[in-house]
Parts: structure tokens; C-alpha cells; sequence
């Protein structure tokens, strides 16, 4: 019986003192097994059934109950060996983190009281650790973080609350310096959930916070004077017109530099802008305290002036320009420019920025057109042109698709008098307001990108009313700038010529000089003229027209400017440039029209002048399509100086 409890504690005992090696658990308890068995039936099996039974069960459960243990064991085993592992990645972390992250590692108790700081700390943040050992949050908010009361509770509030936070900005004064940090914390519990304090990572963000603190006063400021840019100086309007809107007054002055081009060119760009920081300081004093000033162009500022009445705002304005009209002495010379101003006020004009300074600008274009060195305040006028304009900007989308728009036709005559060609005219008959000038809507649409849409309507209208003339006749349109330099008029063009059949030289595309000024405009004319179509040059003879315009581009015709023949009855000068501009012409090989001919003395100077083509109210006004088979019949039939009188 001994010797069996003795077996029996050996089998129970090897599975756990053995787990480690089941081979060794097999070898040990086998023989045993294997002699209790055989001993068991020696001594008599009927004697000893019980114990033979138990052996048997025993035999069988063993291997089991040993795999199973064997495993749990060796996934302990593993478990340990990979919690070791990771402890030393993260001590290898931390430790390189230490060393070459400019962040920090902090930690609290329950108590909110900072009880670890990374020893890295005090390189990291320019603070001793000692300096805020064991103190609260509440106290190290109230010691070190420098903003107002308010937002340094709300602070105190979220590192009390216990629960996770990223990314919270602080402002802090060390030995008077102010330094930024930002810090993000993880609250730590224990297995019942109790709080048992904060641990997180802390960084120094000075260096972001300056550079953003930088860009954002690079947004609302000049770089070349340091005043306020246009962004600024508009949400300014904004907030100002509001206040106006409650009856505040707020006065905006527009400022121009006048002859400030002629610094620029004949002492460089350097040079001016020394000028423009001078003119933009001395603007500055001339202003009353409060008044917000910006540089919002090239050479044009503006100031809002608040709380005081328009006259001291104008006052206020002829200071500044008194000011910059005193000689500017720089090392590299003395230089002498003047400025205009124009006045727009808040509440009396309305309280709408836009409006506002649509209508300082315009008072600015008067005082400029009054002589310069001057200052010019909006009046009512301008207010109700203002309106006027807004309402037919908003009336001319809808006016051109009903059909509002239509064209009228000016004769254009040869030497005898002949029609050789028409020039089409735009003309709007508003439903309300009538017939609208011309310059007062094509302006809109010309800022409105409607223009566009008129300039294909004319091109369509004029191609049909041609597919009804004598081949002889030609139409001119004129176009835009923008419009003419556009590839699918190009194309709007070539298919208008086919629909309507007409040969292409039965088109012409009147253009200003102001195409020239682009690089791809001589190109845009070469392609019309490529395609057949006659690209005529309006207003020669004005501005800047140049013999290289009449080079730089194959024109078919040029048209003398209407300004420049009006006065060649009075004005020997006028008459020696249209005859010079007729020889040039010819030289050329150019047709030369000349437009604006209105008595019979300057219809007389161009045919002894040899100009092949006229136009102008002595020998027609423009008229609805309706009159013309009339007019053209009576031209045709009569003599040309019965015509004339006729006419």
C-alpha cells in the first residue's frame, strides 16, 4: 500500500515539478505506470481491482491532461519572452526619443501634481524641472502660462477634467521670455477605472507659432511698406460698413500718386519704391488717430476714417496730399510728385463697400480729370449713375436673350461717293428706360464677359443682312480686345461666313490698337487674314500709333481716327498727319479710310488728299437695316453731290 501511494504521488506530482520537458514526464512515469500495473496484478487483480482501474483511467487521461499543461505552459513561456522583448523596444523608444526628439515626457499623480519630467526637460523647454516639481496644474497655469484669466481657467478646467486631451497650446513666460507650448495628455486608471493621474508629451512650438504669427501679417500686410495690404484694408471696409449700417459715420479716402511713373523711369524700380514707403509714411501722420491706411496698389492708397464728419475726412486728405507733394530727398536724388484723392462717406452714400468704393474711385477719376493735386468728393450723381449702371448690368444678359439688342448701319463712301462697305453699330432699346448710349453698355459688357455674346450676335446679324446686298458691299464689325484674341470666335467666324454664304472678304473685323500691346495679337491677325476675313485697324491716329503697329501685323485697312479728322479744317497739324497717315497707307499698300467726316470742306480735303474711303453723319448717320435699300438706291441712282446734299 506504501509503495502505491508512493507511485500514485509520483504519477500526480511529475505533469507540473516536469511541464517543461513532457519527454522526461513520459519517461519518468511510464515504468511506473507500467510496474504499478504489473505488481497490482501479480498481488491479485480480484483483490487489487479498484487500484488496477484507477490505473487504467489514469493511463488514458495522462497524455491529455500532460499535452494540455505542456502547452499552457510554453504560451506563458512565449508571453514572458515577448513582453521582455517589447519592454526593450520600448526603453530603446524612449531612449532614442530622449536623445533626438524635441519633445518631452511628463507624467502626474491622482492629485494633479507633476511627479516626472523627461530629463531631457530643461534643454527642451528652457525650464528647470525643479522649478515645477510637484507643483499642481493649477498652479503651474497660474505661475507660468501668461494669457488672460479667462482662458487660463479654461486651461486649468481641461487638465482637470480628467480626461484625454491633444494638442493644447499654452503661453508661457520663462525669465521673461515668452515661449509656446503645446502639450497633449492620456489619462492613467487602475483595473476599477480610479484616476491615478496624467501622462502625455510636451513640445516647445515657438518656432511654428512665430513663423505663423509671420505669415499671417504677411496676409493683411504690404511687404514694400508694412502698412495694410487690399485684404486687410477690405475686411476693414467690411467691418466699418456694418458699423455704418448703425449709424456710425466712416469716410473712405482714396489716394493716387500723381507723375510717380516718371520716378520709376528714369530712376528704376529701387528708387520708387523708397518713394512709395515715403509717400505711405507721410499719408500715415496725415491721417487722424484711428483711421486704418493701406497701400491697396501699384501707387494708390486708401484710408477709413472714423467718427469724424466728411470735412475733416477731406481736411484730413488735403493734409496728405500737401504732405507728398513736398520734395521726397533720397541718397540717390530729390524727387517731387503729387497725389489726388477721392471722398466717399458712410452712412450718406449707403453702406455697401462695394458701392463705396466703386464710388471713391470714381471720385478720384474727377479730381484727377479736374487737374490733379486736388481732392473730389461722391456726390449724388455719381450715387444714381451708379445705380444706373448696376441696373442695366443686371437687365443686359435678359436684353440679349430677348432680342433688345439691334444693329444700325453707317454708309461707308468712296471718292465718288459710292457705298463701297457698312460699319455696324450696337444699339439697345431698353423695355423701360429706351434707347441706352452705346458707351454706357458696352463698357458693362465688356466687364461682364457679355460682350462675348454681343459680338456674336453682330457678326451673325451683319453676315445675314450681307447675304442680301450687292457683292460690292462689304460689313465691318468691331470687337474687343479679348474678344478678338479668343480661338473660338475664330472658328464662330468661319462657320458664320459658310451658313450665311458669303465670301470672306465681305466681313470685317474692326480692331483698336490695343491688340498690338499683346504678343499673340499679330498672330490672331494673321490667322483672320489667312482665313480670308479683312481685319481692319480702328483709330489710327490716336494714342500711342506707331508705323511698327502697321508692320508688326497684316492689317487690310486702316481707319484714320475721327478725332484727328474732325479737326483738319481748323488745324494745319491735323491736316499734315492724315496726309501723312494717307502716304504712309500707300506705301504700304494699306487702304486708308477716314471716319468722322461731318462737313463738306473736310469731305473736299480728303479727295484732294487722295483718301479712298469716307464715312461720317456729312454723308450719313447710322440707320436701322429697314432704310437702307432706300438710301442705297437713292445713292446709287443720284449724282454724288446731289447725294451729298441729300444726304
Amino acid at each position: 500500500m506504501h509503495l502505491t501511494v508512493i507511485a500514485a504521488a509520483f504519477l500526480c506530482t511529475a505533469p507540473f515539478v516536469l511541464a517543461s520537458m513532457p519527454r522526461g514526464v513520459l519517461a519518468f512515469a511510464g515504468p511506473l505506470l507500467a510496474g504499478s500495473l504489473s505488481a497490482l496484478i501479480i498481488a491479485g487483480p480480484t483483490d487489487h481491482w479498484f487500484e488496477i482501474s484507477l490505473l487504467i483511467v489514469y493511463s488514458f487521461v495522462f497524455p491529455f491532461g500532460l499535452r494540455q499543461h505542456a502547452r499552457v505552459f510554453r504560451e506563458r513561456v512565449q508571453a514572458l519572452i515577448r513582453l521582455d522583448e517589447k519592454n526593450q523596444w520600448i526603453r530603446l523608444f524612449l531612449n532614442d526619443f530622449e536623445t533626438n526628439s524635441t519633445d518631452w515626457l511628463w507624467r502626474t499623480d491622482n492629485g494633479h501634481r507633476i511627479v516626472m519630467l523627461s530629463p531631457t526637460f530643461e534643454m527642451r523647454a528652457g525650464l528647470a524641472p525643479q522649478m515645477i516639481a510637484d507643483l499642481s496644474i493649477a498652479e503651474f497655469v497660474r505661475r507660468f502660462v501668461t494669457t488672460d484669466p479667462h482662458k487660463a481657467e479654461i486651461s486649468i478646467k481641461t487638465f482637470q477634467s480628467g480626461k484625454a486631451f491633444r494638442d493644447v497650446v499654452v503661453r508661457v513666460t520663462i525669465e521673461g521670455k515668452t515661449r509656446w507650448w503645446e502639450l497633449s495628455g492620456t489619462p492613467n486608471t487602475s483595473h476599477s477605472g480610479a484616476f491615478l493621474g496624467f501622462h502625455g508629451i510636451g513640445r516647445d512650438v515657438t518656432a511654428r507659432i512665430d513663423a505663423e504669427r509671420q505669415l499671417r501679417h504677411f496676409a493683411h500686410h504690404d511687404a514694400l511698406t508694412g502698412g495694410k495690404n487690399r485684404a486687410a484694408f477690405r475686411a476693414s471696409l467690411d467691418a466699418a460698413a456694418r458699423r455704418s449700417a448703425e449709424g456710425v459715420s466712416n469716410t473712405v479716402v482714396l489716394i493716387d500718386l500723381d507723375r510717380f511713373k516718371q520716378v520709376n523711369d528714369t530712376a528704376g524700380h529701387a528708387v520708387g519704391d523708397e518713394v512709395l514707403r515715403e509717400a505711405f509714411r507721410r499719408l500715415q501722420m496725415a491721417m487722424p488717430n484711428g483711421a486704418t491706411v493701406a497701400r491697396v496698389g501699384g501707387d494708390e492708397f486708401a484710408a477709413i476714417v472714423p467718427n469724424v464728419p466728411v470735412a475733416s475726412a477731406v481736411r484730413a486728405a488735403e493734409r496728405a496730399i500737401a504732405a507728398i507733394s513736398m520734395p521726397i530727398v533720397l541718397p540717390s536724388g530729390q524727387f517731387s510728385i503729387g497725389a489726388s484723392s477721392g471722398v466717399a462717406a458712410m452712412p450718406d452714400m449707403g453702406c455697401d463697400p462695394s458701392t463705396i468704393l466703386r464710388l471713391a474711385d470714381a471720385a478720384l477719376y474727377g479730381a484727377k480729370e479736374a487737374g490733379k493735386g486736388g481732392v473730389q468728393i461722391a456726390t449724388n450723381r455719381q450715387v444714381e449713375a451708379l445705380a444706373f449702371r448696376a441696373r442695366l448690368n443686371a437687365d443686359l444678359v435678359a436684353a440679349i436673350a430677348n432680342g433688345a439688342f439691334h444693329l444700325e448701319y453707317q454708309p461707308v463712301v468712296d471718292a465718288a461717293g459710292q457705298t463701297v462697305a457698312l460699319e455696324a453699330f450696337m444699339r439697345w432699346n431698353h423695355n423701360e428706360l429706351g434707347s441706352i448710349k452705346p458707351r454706357e453698355f458696352l463698357a458693362l459688357a465688356e466687364q461682364s464677359g457679355a460682350f462675348e455674346a454681343l459680338g456674336r450676335f453682330a457678326i451673325e446679324t451683319a453676315c445675314s443682312l450681307a447675304a442680301t446686298l450687292p457683292d460690292r458691299i462689304s460689313i465691318s464689325v468691331n470687337l474687343s480686345a479679348r474678344q478678338f484674341l479668343s480661338a473660338e470666335l475664330r472658328r464662330f467666324v468661319v462657320g458664320c461666313l459658310a451658313r450665311h454664304r458669303l465670301r470672306s472678304g465681305r466681313l470685317e473685323l474692326e480692331i483698336g490698337e490695343a491688340v498690338m500691346a499683346v504678343p499673340e495679337g499679330a498672330a490672331a491677325v494673321a490667322e483672320f487674314r489667312n482665313a480670308g476675313v479683312a481685319v481692319v485697324l480702328d483709330d489710327f491716329g490716336a494714342g500711342s500709333s506707331s508705323f511698327t503697329t502697321l508692320c508688326d501685323a497684316p492689317f487690310s485697312k486702316v481707319k484714320i481716327d475721327r478725332e484727328l479728322v474732325s479737326r483738319v479744317d481748323n488745324d494745319e497739324k491735323a491736316r499734315k498727319s492724315v496726309q501723312g497717315i494717307l502716304a504712309l497707307g500707300q506705301s504700304l499698300g494699306l487702304q486708308v479710310s477716314a471716319e468722322g467726316v461731318e462737313t463738306a470742306q473736310t469731305a473736299q480735303f480728303l479727295r484732294e488728299s487722295a483718301c479712298p474711303v469716307m464715312q461720317g453723319f456729312y454723308f450719313a448717320a447710322p440707320m436701322p437695316a429697314a432704310d437702307l435699300p432706300a438710301w442705297l438706291l437713292a445713292n446709287t441712282v443720284a449724282k454724288p453731290e446731289s447725294s451729298l446734299a441729300a444726304a
